[in-house]
């Protein structure tokens, strides 16, 4: 069915989360593509308010918490997608897509441009009559318009092959390997002998590439998940605790505060009250 692989809705002025089923919305196996097309706003991204324009592609990685306040005139489209999707997009398009994502964490804007809207308004309107009708879709159909939407997207980053070698690889393997396993795996150690590095050099490329080491960016990855457990409701200390490879409530309780300041409960109160 077509909501097992995509969920599609338009931005409009106001405010507005990710107008999506609550399942789409943020869970890791989810890509998604957020076009201001005209006028713009405020997006926040997890915990981050970023301002926003007209013509601006927004590129969350996966998992990422998001919501926006728009200006009155705002247009635009966010959309969902399956993982299972990116390999017939095309495996090269779908790597580089995912490497891209995991470098531009930080910085997940980009313009857009005459072509980009040419080519991709009427893709945005197609994906939304299939949801509309509710009827079946092959995946191999839907990926034929998210390729479209891909290959614009990398056309404006200016990427167009997957980091192989180097310290570009190396630094997307590390993020790839984080991404899965920071819930049980703290030791920087695992990493580098998973990349097959010593860990002295890893640190070198990961400080290069972002200026912290191993160790600091597996804490951080860990703390982002733990505010994002604390931010949504329905999910207790407990649950979270377990969830993210604590042995108790207690530890987690400690490190959550050491890292943020406040208690789980006060950091809920505190992000649901904004």
């Amino acid at each position: 069915m077509v909501k097992t692989l995509f969920q599609t809705a338009r931005i409009t002025s106001g405010k507005g989360r990710a107008k999506l089923e609550a399942e789409y919305a943020f869970e890791e196996e989810f890509f998604h593509l957020i076009w201001f097309h005209l006028a713009g706003g405020v997006i926040v991204l997890d915990f981050d308010a970023i301002p926003v324009d007209g013509n601006q592609l927004v590129c969350p990685a996966p998992g990422t918490r998001f919501q926006w306040k728009a200006e009155k005139g705002t247009e635009g489209w966010v959309i969902a997608f399956h993982a299972s999707l990116l390999p017939l997009i095309g495996l090269e398009a779908g790597t580089v897509f995912e490497a891209e994502l995991l470098r531009r964490r930080e910085r997940p804007l980009v313009p857009t441009d005459a072509e980009f809207t040419a080519k991709s308004v009427g893709v945005f309107e197609a994906l939304e009559r299939i949801q509309e009708s509710n009827h079946p879709i092959a995946p191999e159909f839907l990926a034929g318009y998210l390729r479209i939407l891909l290959s614009q997207t990398l056309r404006l980053w200016g990427k167009w092959s997957a980091p192989h070698s180097g310290q570009d690889a190396v630094w997307f393997r590390f993020n790839q390997l984080l991404d899965v396993h920071f819930r049980h795996q703290r030791r920087a150690t695992f990493y580098a002998r998973e990349i097959g590095l010593s860990l002295g050099y890893l640190n070198e490329v990961l400080k290069k590439a972002c200026g912290k080491p191993a160790k600091a960016l597996i804490l951080e990855r860990l703390f982002l998940e733990a505010r994002r457990k604390a931010s949504q409701r329905g999910i207790s200390l407990q649950e979270a605790a377990y969830d993210l490879g604590f042995h108790s409530p207690g530890h987690f309780s400690r490190f959550f505060k050491q890292h943020s300041g406040s208690t789980f409960l006060e950091f809920r109160k505190k992000t649901q009250n904004r």
